[in-house]
């Protein structure tokens, strides 16, 4: 709700001058404004895909910076650039229960 009983405008006039405009609900409720990308410093919008809701870069396609994100727009974890992200892959790869190499090792 905008400060002007769901309108945003800070006229001062008691009707709905040309400038007002319905204030828009978040359609997800925790999504965030506040995330910056990693690889750019620029902000990161939330976006819909086929494959789901994630956070792009705004600098896009300059930038590819992404990060993915839940059904009600929480990010999922922090961002990371490019080289993080190879990081946290090998450590799944390695560790995770079923993937890791380590699990077929026979002692």
């Amino acid at each position: 709700m905008g400060l002007f009983g769901g309108f945003d405008c800070h006229c001062e006039f008691d009707y709905v001058c040309d400038n007002c405009r319905p204030v828009k609900e978040p359609k997800y409720p925790n999504e965030r404004g506040d995330l910056v990308c990693p690889e750019c410093g620029a902000k990161m919008a939330l976006r819909e895909s086929k494959y789901g809701l994630f956070y792009g870069c705004v600098s896009y396609p300059e930038c590819k910076g992404s990060h993915g994100a839940h059904s009600d727009g929480k990010p999922k974890g922090k961002p990371g650039n490019a080289a993080t992200k190879k990081a946290r892959i090998e450590a799944h790869r390695l560790f995770d229960p079923g993937n890791s190499p380590l699990s077929s090792a026979k002692s």
